[in-house]
Protein backbone atom coordinates (compact mmCIF):
# COMPACT_ATOMS: atom_id res chain seq x y z
CA UNK A 1 0.00 0.00 0.00
CA UNK A 2 1.52 3.34 -1.01
CA UNK A 3 0.97 6.56 0.93
CA UNK A 4 -1.66 7.85 -1.49
CA UNK A 5 -3.73 4.66 -1.03
CA UNK A 6 -3.22 4.80 2.74
CA UNK A 7 -4.39 8.42 2.85
CA UNK A 8 -7.48 7.59 0.79
CA UNK A 9 -8.42 4.67 3.05
CA UNK A 10 -8.06 6.55 6.34
CA UNK A 11 -9.86 9.60 4.94
CA UNK A 12 -12.80 7.43 3.90
CA UNK A 13 -12.89 5.84 7.36
CA UNK A 14 -13.38 9.19 9.06
CA UNK A 15 -15.29 11.12 6.40
CA UNK A 16 -18.67 10.49 8.02
CA UNK A 17 -17.58 12.15 11.27
CA UNK A 18 -18.19 15.91 11.35
CA UNK A 19 -17.24 18.34 14.10
CA UNK A 20 -20.25 19.02 16.30
CA UNK A 21 -21.53 21.70 18.64
CA UNK A 22 -19.68 22.42 21.88
CA UNK A 23 -22.83 23.27 23.83
CA UNK A 24 -22.99 20.22 26.11
CA UNK A 25 -21.10 17.14 27.23
CA UNK A 26 -22.02 13.79 25.74
CA UNK A 27 -24.06 11.12 27.50
CA UNK A 28 -22.18 8.29 29.15
CA UNK A 29 -21.86 5.12 27.14
CA UNK A 30 -24.26 2.50 28.51
CA UNK A 31 -22.85 -0.97 29.08
CA UNK A 32 -24.94 -3.79 27.56
CA UNK A 33 -26.83 -6.04 29.95
CA UNK A 34 -24.86 -9.10 31.00
CA UNK A 35 -25.45 -11.98 28.58
CA UNK A 36 -24.53 -14.61 31.17
CA UNK A 37 -23.79 -14.90 34.86
CA UNK A 38 -20.10 -15.48 35.71
CA UNK A 39 -20.73 -19.11 36.69
CA UNK A 40 -22.59 -19.88 33.46
CA UNK A 41 -20.80 -21.30 30.44
CA UNK A 42 -21.00 -19.22 27.25
CA UNK A 43 -20.13 -20.84 23.94
CA UNK A 44 -19.06 -18.54 21.09
CA UNK A 45 -19.62 -20.71 18.05
CA UNK A 46 -18.65 -20.42 14.38
CA UNK A 47 -15.69 -18.14 15.09
CA UNK A 48 -12.50 -17.52 13.13
CA UNK A 49 -9.75 -17.29 15.74
CA UNK A 50 -6.83 -15.01 14.90
CA UNK A 51 -3.75 -16.79 16.22
CA UNK A 52 -1.43 -13.86 16.89
CA UNK A 53 1.46 -16.18 17.74
CA UNK A 54 1.56 -17.77 14.27
CA UNK A 55 -0.22 -15.16 12.17
CA UNK A 56 -2.85 -17.68 11.02
CA UNK A 57 -6.63 -18.15 11.18
CA UNK A 58 -8.39 -21.13 12.77
CA UNK A 59 -11.83 -21.26 11.24
CA UNK A 60 -15.10 -22.83 12.45
CA UNK A 61 -13.98 -22.93 16.06
CA UNK A 62 -15.80 -22.52 19.34
CA UNK A 63 -14.63 -20.58 22.39
CA UNK A 64 -16.05 -21.67 25.74
CA UNK A 65 -16.05 -18.97 28.44
CA UNK A 66 -16.69 -19.37 32.16
CA UNK A 67 -15.78 -17.26 35.21
CA UNK A 68 -14.27 -14.61 32.98
CA UNK A 69 -11.71 -16.92 31.39
CA UNK A 70 -11.44 -19.10 28.31
CA UNK A 71 -12.47 -22.54 29.54
CA UNK A 72 -11.71 -24.33 26.28
CA UNK A 73 -11.29 -24.11 22.50
CA UNK A 74 -13.05 -26.58 20.23
CA UNK A 75 -13.23 -27.48 16.56
CA UNK A 76 -16.52 -27.80 14.70
CA UNK A 77 -16.44 -31.57 15.09
CA UNK A 78 -16.30 -31.15 18.88
CA UNK A 79 -19.22 -28.70 19.13
CA UNK A 80 -21.87 -31.36 19.87
CA UNK A 81 -19.97 -32.44 22.99
CA UNK A 82 -19.87 -28.95 24.47
CA UNK A 83 -22.23 -28.34 27.36
CA UNK A 84 -22.93 -24.61 27.58
CA UNK A 85 -25.65 -22.58 29.30
CA UNK A 86 -25.77 -20.00 26.51
CA UNK A 87 -24.61 -19.95 22.92
CA UNK A 88 -23.70 -17.04 20.65
CA UNK A 89 -23.19 -17.70 16.94
CA UNK A 90 -20.64 -15.22 15.55
CA UNK A 91 -21.20 -16.29 11.93
CA UNK A 92 -17.53 -16.66 11.03
CA UNK A 93 -16.41 -13.32 12.52
CA UNK A 94 -12.73 -12.90 13.40
CA UNK A 95 -11.87 -13.07 17.10
CA UNK A 96 -8.65 -11.60 18.44
CA UNK A 97 -7.35 -11.10 21.96
CA UNK A 98 -8.31 -7.67 23.25
CA UNK A 99 -5.85 -4.98 22.20
CA UNK A 100 -3.41 -3.60 24.77
CA UNK A 101 -2.25 0.02 24.61
CA UNK A 102 1.18 -0.12 26.24
CA UNK A 103 1.71 3.65 26.32
CA UNK A 104 -1.08 6.14 26.95
CA UNK A 105 -2.27 8.77 29.42
CA UNK A 106 -5.83 7.99 30.45
CA UNK A 107 -6.46 11.13 32.52
CA UNK A 108 -5.10 13.56 29.93
CA UNK A 109 -7.84 15.21 27.83
CA UNK A 110 -6.55 14.43 24.28
CA UNK A 111 -7.03 18.07 23.37
CA UNK A 112 -6.72 21.70 24.34
CA UNK A 113 -9.60 23.86 25.55
CA UNK A 114 -9.82 27.00 27.66
CA UNK A 115 -12.50 28.62 29.78
CA UNK A 116 -15.21 27.40 32.17
CA UNK A 117 -16.64 24.96 29.63
CA UNK A 118 -13.30 23.13 29.55
CA UNK A 119 -13.31 22.64 33.32
CA UNK A 120 -16.90 21.41 33.14
CA UNK A 121 -16.02 18.91 30.40
CA UNK A 122 -12.71 17.66 31.80
CA UNK A 123 -13.97 14.80 33.98
CA UNK A 124 -16.36 13.71 31.28
CA UNK A 125 -13.46 13.63 28.81
CA UNK A 126 -11.50 11.36 31.13
CA UNK A 127 -14.51 9.04 31.29
CA UNK A 128 -14.80 9.25 27.52
CA UNK A 129 -11.17 8.13 27.16
CA UNK A 130 -12.06 4.94 29.02
CA UNK A 131 -15.29 4.35 27.10
CA UNK A 132 -13.67 4.82 23.71
CA UNK A 133 -11.01 2.26 24.59
CA UNK A 134 -13.48 -0.59 25.00
CA UNK A 135 -15.54 0.62 22.04
CA UNK A 136 -12.41 0.27 19.89
CA UNK A 137 -11.25 -3.12 21.20
CA UNK A 138 -8.67 -1.84 23.70
CA UNK A 139 -9.32 -3.84 26.86
CA UNK A 140 -6.08 -3.13 28.76
CA UNK A 141 -3.87 -0.04 28.96
CA UNK A 142 -0.60 0.86 30.61
CA UNK A 143 -1.01 4.42 31.83
CA UNK A 144 2.37 6.10 31.51
CA UNK A 145 1.69 9.15 33.66
CA UNK A 146 -1.44 10.23 35.48
CA UNK A 147 -2.18 13.95 35.42
CA UNK A 148 -4.53 16.03 37.56
CA UNK A 149 -4.71 13.35 40.28
CA UNK A 150 -6.41 15.90 42.52
CA UNK A 151 -9.31 16.23 40.01
CA UNK A 152 -9.76 12.90 38.24
CA UNK A 153 -6.71 10.71 38.57
CA UNK A 154 -6.17 7.08 37.71
CA UNK A 155 -7.56 5.79 41.02
CA UNK A 156 -10.73 7.83 40.53
CA UNK A 157 -11.12 6.49 37.00
CA UNK A 158 -10.34 2.89 37.97
CA UNK A 159 -12.88 3.03 40.81
CA UNK A 160 -15.61 4.20 38.43
CA UNK A 161 -14.79 1.39 36.03
CA UNK A 162 -14.68 -1.24 38.80
CA UNK A 163 -18.06 -0.12 40.16
CA UNK A 164 -19.64 -0.32 36.71
CA UNK A 165 -20.33 3.41 36.55
CA UNK A 166 -18.57 3.62 33.20
CA UNK A 167 -17.09 1.23 30.67
CA UNK A 168 -13.33 1.14 30.62
CA UNK A 169 -10.20 -0.95 30.17
CA UNK A 170 -8.04 -2.65 32.75
CA UNK A 171 -5.50 0.02 33.80
CA UNK A 172 -1.90 -0.58 34.84
CA UNK A 173 -0.34 2.44 36.54
CA UNK A 174 3.15 3.89 36.18
CA UNK A 175 5.00 6.07 38.66
CA UNK A 176 7.56 8.53 37.31
CA UNK A 177 10.93 9.18 38.94
CA UNK A 178 13.04 12.11 37.80
CA UNK A 179 15.78 14.29 39.20
CA UNK A 180 15.07 17.66 40.78
CA UNK A 181 14.38 20.42 38.23
CA UNK A 182 14.22 17.81 35.46
CA UNK A 183 11.86 17.03 32.63
CA UNK A 184 8.92 16.71 34.95
CA UNK A 185 8.99 20.25 36.29
CA UNK A 186 6.48 21.34 33.69
CA UNK A 187 4.18 18.46 34.66
CA UNK A 188 4.45 18.03 38.43
CA UNK A 189 2.07 20.91 39.06
CA UNK A 190 -0.59 18.71 37.48
CA UNK A 191 0.28 15.50 39.34
CA UNK A 192 0.85 14.36 42.93
CA UNK A 193 3.40 12.31 44.84
CA UNK A 194 1.31 9.26 44.01
CA UNK A 195 2.42 9.41 40.38
CA UNK A 196 5.69 11.36 40.48
CA UNK A 197 8.84 11.50 42.61
CA UNK A 198 11.60 14.09 42.19
CA UNK A 199 14.91 12.88 43.62
CA UNK A 200 18.31 14.41 44.32
CA UNK A 201 20.51 11.35 44.79
CA UNK A 202 20.83 7.63 44.11
CA UNK A 203 19.70 6.93 47.67
CA UNK A 204 16.53 8.97 47.15
CA UNK A 205 15.93 7.30 43.78
CA UNK A 206 16.05 3.82 45.30
CA UNK A 207 13.76 4.93 48.12
CA UNK A 208 11.31 6.32 45.53
CA UNK A 209 11.22 2.95 43.75
CA UNK A 210 10.42 1.14 46.98
CA UNK A 211 7.71 3.66 47.84
CA UNK A 212 6.18 3.37 44.37
CA UNK A 213 6.11 -0.41 44.68
CA UNK A 214 4.49 -0.16 48.13
CA UNK A 215 1.78 2.10 46.70
CA UNK A 216 0.88 -0.37 43.94
CA UNK A 217 2.81 0.91 40.92
CA UNK A 218 2.94 -1.43 37.95
CA UNK A 219 5.79 0.32 36.10
CA UNK A 220 8.55 2.83 36.86
CA UNK A 221 8.97 5.57 34.27
CA UNK A 222 12.17 7.54 33.63
CA UNK A 223 12.89 10.50 31.36
CA UNK A 224 15.68 11.39 28.98
CA UNK A 225 14.61 14.34 26.84
CA UNK A 226 17.48 16.46 25.56
CA UNK A 227 15.65 18.38 22.83
CA UNK A 228 13.02 20.87 23.99
CA UNK A 229 9.43 19.78 23.51
CA UNK A 230 7.99 23.18 24.39
CA UNK A 231 9.02 26.77 23.77
CA UNK A 232 10.06 28.79 25.62
CA UNK A 233 11.59 26.22 27.94
CA UNK A 234 15.05 26.21 29.48
CA UNK A 235 17.33 23.23 29.06
CA UNK A 236 16.69 20.78 31.86
CA UNK A 237 19.15 18.51 33.70
CA UNK A 238 18.90 14.81 32.98
CA UNK A 239 19.28 11.73 35.17
CA UNK A 240 22.82 10.33 34.90
CA UNK A 241 23.76 6.78 33.92
CA UNK A 242 24.52 5.66 37.45
CA UNK A 243 21.12 6.78 38.77
CA UNK A 244 19.34 5.12 35.86
CA UNK A 245 21.17 1.88 36.63
CA UNK A 246 20.36 2.19 40.36
CA UNK A 247 16.65 2.67 39.61
CA UNK A 248 16.63 -0.37 37.30
CA UNK A 249 18.41 -2.49 39.92
CA UNK A 250 16.01 -1.48 42.70
CA UNK A 251 12.98 -1.92 40.43
CA UNK A 252 14.13 -5.45 39.57
CA UNK A 253 14.20 -6.28 43.29
CA UNK A 254 10.62 -5.05 43.56
CA UNK A 255 9.53 -6.97 40.46
CA UNK A 256 8.77 -3.78 38.51
CA UNK A 257 9.65 -3.05 34.87
CA UNK A 258 11.31 0.26 33.99
CA UNK A 259 10.18 2.26 30.95
CA UNK A 260 12.28 5.17 29.66
CA UNK A 261 11.02 8.12 27.63
CA UNK A 262 13.75 8.84 25.07
CA UNK A 263 14.03 10.52 21.68
CA UNK A 264 17.79 10.85 21.23
CA UNK A 265 20.88 8.66 21.08
CA UNK A 266 22.00 9.86 24.52
CA UNK A 267 18.84 8.57 26.13
CA UNK A 268 19.10 5.27 24.27
CA UNK A 269 22.67 4.83 25.55
CA UNK A 270 21.69 5.51 29.17
CA UNK A 271 18.71 3.19 28.95
CA UNK A 272 20.79 0.33 27.57
CA UNK A 273 23.52 0.95 30.15
CA UNK A 274 21.02 0.92 33.00
CA UNK A 275 19.04 -2.05 31.69
CA UNK A 276 15.58 -0.57 31.25
CA UNK A 277 12.79 -2.96 30.29
CA UNK A 278 11.26 -0.82 27.55
CA UNK A 279 12.31 2.22 25.56
CA UNK A 280 9.40 4.51 24.76
CA UNK A 281 9.14 6.59 21.54
CA UNK A 282 12.10 6.57 19.15
CA UNK A 283 15.57 8.00 18.54
CA UNK A 284 15.23 10.93 16.14
CA UNK A 285 18.64 12.66 16.13
CA UNK A 286 20.54 10.12 14.04
CA UNK A 287 20.71 6.51 12.85
CA UNK A 288 20.87 3.92 15.65
CA UNK A 289 24.41 2.44 15.81
CA UNK A 290 24.92 -1.26 15.16
CA UNK A 291 26.32 -1.78 18.65
CA UNK A 292 23.12 -0.36 20.17
CA UNK A 293 21.03 -2.70 18.02
CA UNK A 294 23.14 -5.63 19.19
CA UNK A 295 22.60 -4.56 22.81
CA UNK A 296 18.84 -4.27 22.27
CA UNK A 297 18.78 -7.80 20.89
CA UNK A 298 21.04 -9.15 23.64
CA UNK A 299 18.97 -7.57 26.43
CA UNK A 300 15.67 -8.44 24.71
CA UNK A 301 14.61 -4.85 25.33
CA UNK A 302 11.21 -3.91 23.97
CA UNK A 303 10.73 -0.74 21.92
CA UNK A 304 7.34 1.03 22.08
CA UNK A 305 7.72 3.43 19.13
CA UNK A 306 4.49 5.54 19.30
CA UNK A 307 4.61 6.30 15.57
CA UNK A 308 1.40 8.35 15.93
CA UNK A 309 3.45 11.18 17.50
CA UNK A 310 4.64 12.80 14.23
CA UNK A 311 1.01 12.62 13.07
CA UNK A 312 0.10 14.83 16.01
CA UNK A 313 3.13 17.12 16.21
CA UNK A 314 5.01 17.46 12.92
CA UNK A 315 4.35 21.11 11.89
CA UNK A 316 5.90 23.72 9.55
CA UNK A 317 8.70 25.67 11.19
CA UNK A 318 10.79 28.14 9.24
CA UNK A 319 14.43 27.10 9.01
CA UNK A 320 13.82 23.52 10.12
CA UNK A 321 15.62 21.21 7.71
CA UNK A 322 13.36 18.32 8.70
CA UNK A 323 10.23 20.08 7.43
CA UNK A 324 9.04 19.82 3.83
CA UNK A 325 10.14 16.23 3.26
CA UNK A 326 7.96 13.49 1.83
CA UNK A 327 7.35 12.15 5.34
CA UNK A 328 6.34 15.45 6.96
CA UNK A 329 4.07 16.21 4.01
CA UNK A 330 2.46 12.80 4.40
CA UNK A 331 1.68 13.39 8.08
CA UNK A 332 0.51 16.95 7.42
CA UNK A 333 -1.98 15.83 4.76
CA UNK A 334 -3.13 12.82 6.76
CA UNK A 335 -3.81 14.97 9.83
CA UNK A 336 -5.73 17.56 7.86
CA UNK A 337 -8.00 14.88 6.42
CA UNK A 338 -8.58 12.78 9.54
CA UNK A 339 -8.22 14.95 12.65
CA UNK A 340 -11.71 16.56 12.54
CA UNK A 341 -13.29 13.12 12.40
CA UNK A 342 -11.11 11.70 15.14
CA UNK A 343 -11.90 14.63 17.44
CA UNK A 344 -15.61 14.06 16.95
CA UNK A 345 -15.22 10.35 17.55
CA UNK A 346 -13.02 10.49 20.66
CA UNK A 347 -13.47 13.90 22.29
CA UNK A 348 -16.04 15.94 24.14
CA UNK A 349 -17.37 18.80 21.97
CA UNK A 350 -15.59 21.49 24.01
CA UNK A 351 -12.23 19.79 23.58
CA UNK A 352 -12.92 18.97 19.93
CA UNK A 353 -13.58 22.61 19.06
CA UNK A 354 -10.72 24.00 21.17
CA UNK A 355 -8.23 21.49 19.80
CA UNK A 356 -9.13 22.33 16.20
CA UNK A 357 -8.40 25.96 17.01
CA UNK A 358 -4.94 25.10 18.33
CA UNK A 359 -4.32 22.78 15.39
CA UNK A 360 -4.81 25.68 12.99
CA UNK A 361 -2.46 27.85 15.07
CA UNK A 362 0.21 25.16 15.18
CA UNK A 363 -0.09 24.80 11.39
CA UNK A 364 1.03 28.44 10.98
CA UNK A 365 4.86 28.61 10.87
CA UNK A 366 4.72 32.20 12.14
CA UNK A 367 3.31 30.94 15.45
CA UNK A 368 6.75 29.59 16.35
CA UNK A 369 8.30 33.03 15.97
CA UNK A 370 5.99 34.64 18.56
CA UNK A 371 5.95 34.61 22.33
CA UNK A 372 2.95 32.87 23.88
CA UNK A 373 1.38 33.13 27.31
CA UNK A 374 1.30 29.35 27.59
CA UNK A 375 4.19 27.04 26.57
CA UNK A 376 4.05 26.40 22.83
CA UNK A 377 4.87 23.10 21.16
CA UNK A 378 8.28 23.05 19.48
CA UNK A 379 7.98 20.85 16.36
CA UNK A 380 11.68 20.31 15.64
CA UNK A 381 12.07 16.92 17.32
CA UNK A 382 8.71 15.75 15.97
CA UNK A 383 9.64 16.71 12.42
CA UNK A 384 12.84 14.72 12.96
CA UNK A 385 10.66 11.83 14.19
CA UNK A 386 8.74 11.88 10.89
CA UNK A 387 12.04 11.42 9.05
CA UNK A 388 14.87 9.82 11.02
CA UNK A 389 12.62 8.38 13.71
CA UNK A 390 10.48 6.43 11.25
CA UNK A 391 13.62 5.21 9.48
CA UNK A 392 14.95 3.97 12.82
CA UNK A 393 11.70 2.11 13.47
CA UNK A 394 12.16 0.30 10.15
CA UNK A 395 15.81 -0.47 10.91
CA UNK A 396 15.07 -1.92 14.34
CA UNK A 397 12.15 -3.95 13.02
CA UNK A 398 14.23 -5.44 10.21
CA UNK A 399 16.98 -6.27 12.72
CA UNK A 400 14.54 -8.31 14.81
CA UNK A 401 14.31 -6.02 17.84
CA UNK A 402 11.22 -6.71 19.95
CA UNK A 403 8.37 -4.22 19.62
CA UNK A 404 5.39 -3.39 21.79
CA UNK A 405 2.61 -1.08 20.68
CA UNK A 406 1.33 2.16 22.21
CA UNK A 407 0.27 5.52 20.82
CA UNK A 408 0.83 8.08 23.63
CA UNK A 409 -2.94 8.64 23.62
CA UNK A 410 -4.18 11.39 25.91
CA UNK A 411 -1.79 14.05 24.63
CA UNK A 412 -3.45 16.53 22.26
CA UNK A 413 -4.40 15.10 18.84
CA UNK A 414 -3.90 11.48 20.03
CA UNK A 415 -6.47 9.22 21.72
CA UNK A 416 -6.02 6.18 24.02
CA UNK A 417 -8.72 4.21 22.22
CA UNK A 418 -7.28 4.84 18.76
CA UNK A 419 -4.58 2.18 18.99
CA UNK A 420 -5.79 0.78 15.66
CA UNK A 421 -4.55 3.95 13.97
CA UNK A 422 -1.10 3.42 15.49
CA UNK A 423 -1.18 -0.07 14.05
CA UNK A 424 -2.20 1.29 10.66
CA UNK A 425 0.67 3.80 10.67
CA UNK A 426 3.13 1.02 11.52
CA UNK A 427 1.73 -0.95 8.60
CA UNK A 428 2.17 2.07 6.33
CA UNK A 429 5.81 2.27 7.47
CA UNK A 430 6.39 -1.24 6.13
CA UNK A 431 5.90 -3.51 9.15
CA UNK A 432 4.04 -6.74 8.44
CA UNK A 433 0.42 -6.84 9.58
CA UNK A 434 0.79 -10.15 11.41
CA UNK A 435 3.73 -8.75 13.39
CA UNK A 436 1.78 -5.59 14.27
CA UNK A 437 -1.13 -7.64 15.64
CA UNK A 438 1.38 -9.57 17.70
CA UNK A 439 2.89 -6.32 19.03
CA UNK A 440 -0.51 -5.02 20.16
CA UNK A 441 -1.44 -8.28 21.91
CA UNK A 442 0.99 -10.93 23.11
CA UNK A 443 4.09 -8.70 22.91
CA UNK A 444 2.31 -6.03 24.93
CA UNK A 445 1.21 -8.67 27.42
CA UNK A 446 4.91 -9.38 27.99
CA UNK A 447 5.65 -5.64 28.24
CA UNK A 448 3.12 -5.24 31.06
CA UNK A 449 3.99 -8.55 32.72
CA UNK A 450 0.63 -10.22 32.09
CA UNK A 451 1.56 -12.75 29.41
CA UNK A 452 0.08 -15.60 31.50
CA UNK A 453 -3.34 -13.94 31.48
CA UNK A 454 -3.59 -11.81 28.34
CA UNK A 455 -2.45 -11.46 24.75
CA UNK A 456 -3.75 -14.59 23.02
CA UNK A 457 -6.94 -16.59 22.53
CA UNK A 458 -5.86 -19.58 24.61
CA UNK A 459 -7.37 -21.80 27.27
CA UNK A 460 -7.13 -20.39 30.81
CA UNK A 461 -6.39 -16.84 29.68
CA UNK A 462 -8.75 -14.01 30.61
CA UNK A 463 -11.56 -13.78 28.05
CA UNK A 464 -10.71 -10.32 26.74
CA UNK A 465 -11.74 -10.59 23.09
CA UNK A 466 -12.24 -8.24 20.16
CA UNK A 467 -14.51 -9.39 17.33
CA UNK A 468 -14.09 -8.01 13.80
CA UNK A 469 -16.16 -8.46 10.67
CA UNK A 470 -13.12 -8.64 8.38
CA UNK A 471 -9.78 -10.41 8.68
CA UNK A 472 -7.30 -8.22 10.65
CA UNK A 473 -4.40 -10.18 9.16
CA UNK A 474 -5.20 -8.68 5.74
CA UNK A 475 -4.70 -5.12 6.98
CA UNK A 476 -4.58 -3.42 10.36
CA UNK A 477 -7.36 -1.21 9.01
CA UNK A 478 -9.71 -4.13 9.65
CA UNK A 479 -8.92 -3.81 13.39
CA UNK A 480 -10.09 -0.20 13.67
CA UNK A 481 -13.77 -0.86 14.35
CA UNK A 482 -14.80 -3.98 16.31
CA UNK A 483 -18.24 -5.48 15.93
CA UNK A 484 -18.17 -6.70 19.53
CA UNK A 485 -15.83 -6.55 22.51
CA UNK A 486 -15.65 -8.91 25.51
CA UNK A 487 -13.92 -8.06 28.74
CA UNK A 488 -13.40 -10.91 31.23
CA UNK A 489 -16.09 -12.83 29.38
CA UNK A 490 -18.77 -10.11 29.38
CA UNK A 491 -19.89 -8.11 26.37
CA UNK A 492 -18.85 -4.49 26.94
CA UNK A 493 -19.51 -3.25 23.41
CA UNK A 494 -21.65 -4.29 20.48
CA UNK A 495 -21.86 -2.23 17.29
Amino acid sequence: MNRRQFLAMTTAASSALLLGSCATTTNRYQLPEAFTRPDEKLALTNVSIVDVQTGTIRRENCILIQQGRIAGLFTREQWPSIQADREMDLHGAYVMPGLINAHCHMTAPCGIAVGPSALFSYKRQVERNAEECVKHGVTTVRDMLSVADWVSGIQWLQDRIDRGKIAGPRILRSVAIDINNGYGDMLTNFSTWESWYNVGSIKEAKKAVRSAAAHGADTIKLFQQETKLLMPCDDMPLMDRETVAAVCEEAARSGLPVAMHHMELGGLSKGLYGGVTTLEHMVCDGPIPDEAIEKLLENETFMVPTITIPYGYAYPMNGDENWGTESTTFYENLRADTLPGFLEEFCEPTFAEGTMGFYHKYSDPKSYEKRHIIPWVCPKIFNAFANQGVENIKTLYQAGVKFGCGNDGGVPFVFPGNLGFEMLLLEEAGLKTADILKMATINNAHVIGMEKDLGAVETNKIADLAVFAHNPLETAGNALKPAMVFQAGQVVFQA
